[in-house]
């Protein structure tokens, strides 16, 4: 009977406000970052889209083109043999 009276009374009742505030307002803060944030495709490009990576980085016939543009001009000269 004495743990269902404490949870009726007022300190405890107070206590648990606070801390139910306190948990809406970190889910709010998360819900703005995440709606100020940009839309993920977006942020993340294809990497078939992004430039020359890796051991592939410092190849001549890749600077200034996308992975795909360079493909792509590969099997166009590979086709016309």
């Amino acid at each position: 009977m004495e743990a269902i009276e404490s949870l009726n009374s007022p300190d405890r009742l107070v206590a648990d406000i606070d801390r139910l505030i306190d948990e809406m307002m970190k889910v709010r803060q998360r819900a703005a970052a995440l709606a100020a944030a940009p839309p993920r495709d977006q942020v993340f490009e294809s990497i078939r889209e992004s430039e020359g990576f890796g051991i592939w980085a410092d190849r001549e016939d890749l600077q200034g083109l996308s992975s795909r543009d360079w493909l792509n001009q590969l099997r166009a000269q590979q086709w016309a043999r």
